[in-house]
């Protein structure tokens, strides 16, 4: 699987749209111009008919999140702030509840929170699948992967065991894309 990341806060205001970093990342990524070529299944998730490239996008406040794989991903991207603990009782499991409340509990929360909403992204479901029907500490279920990047908790997902190849994060310039870094493994959450 390969991660791509690009940072909205490089792109000018009028140009910050879910839209046009959709856009763009596709282009840099695929070489997808717009959107004609990708279709939506019945629960919104994006993919490209008779395609044997998988992908899936993500937005959180500072960046868009894009995998791709060879089968269907899921990737979700979310800006670490305090936890919310009503949220925690609402979609987690009780076993996910206690992990979160062990330690960092912040940092857990967004673990599990990115993971959860990866596994229902790559089951194509989105919350047509309940959060709090299923653990994402149970990585039978699904195999997961997350890493933490300039205050963002990164997770993907998929139905069978991966490994993380490349992430990379682009900042916009003009009207180009650049690579600003690829993120080494040794930067990514212990235990994914």
């Amino acid at each position: 699987m390969q991660i791509y990341l690009l940072d909205l806060r490089t792109l000018t205001p009028s140009h910050r749209s879910r839209k046009t970093a959709r856009h763009l990342l596709l282009g840099e990524a695929l070489g997808i111009s717009d959107a004609t070529g990708i279709a939506l299944n019945p629960h919104g998730k994006p993919y490209i008919p008779g395609s044997e490239v998988h992908f899936n996008l993500s937005h959180g406040r500072d960046y868009t999140a894009l995998a791709i794989h060879t089968e269907p991903p899921g990737v979700d991207i979310e800006a670490i702030e305090d936890g919310n603990a009503n949220a925690a009782k609402l979609m987690f499991t009780q076993e996910e509840q206690e992990w979160i409340a062990q330690e960092d509990s912040v940092t857990r929360f967004y673990v599990l929170w990115a993971k959860k909403e990866s596994i229902m992204k790559a089951k194509g479901l989105g919350f047509s699948l309940a959060p709090q029907s299923f653990s994402a500490l149970d990585h039978s279920y699904m195999p997961t992967e997350c890493f933490i990047f300039d205050k963002h908790m990164v997770a993907c997902a998929a139905q069978n065991s991966f490994e993380i190849e490349r992430i990379i994060v682009y900042e916009h310039h003009g009207t180009d894309l650049r690579e600003r870094k690829e993120i080494p493994r040794a930067c990514r959450f212990p235990g994914g």
